[in-house]
């Protein structure tokens, strides 16, 4: 999660530098993505430990 992080930082501040408009939307997207991505990977972590849960309450 924190590498993800960096990276999207890293991509940030390449888009500050870079002032292309067709780049600067494709980051963006890819920004977007990331986040979208990163939210999944938390909520299906979390699914993971929480359905068992639910699923076998004898546990």
């Amino acid at each position: 999660m924190i590498e993800l992080d960096t990276k999207m930082m890293f991509k940030t501040k390449w888009r500050k530098r870079n002032k292309r408009g067709g780049a600067e939307k494709e980051i963006e997207e890819w920004e977007e993505f990331m986040a979208i991505s990163l939210i999944m990977t938390v909520a299906l972590s979390k699914a993971r430990t929480v359905l068992p849960l639910l699923f076998n309450p004898f546990r």
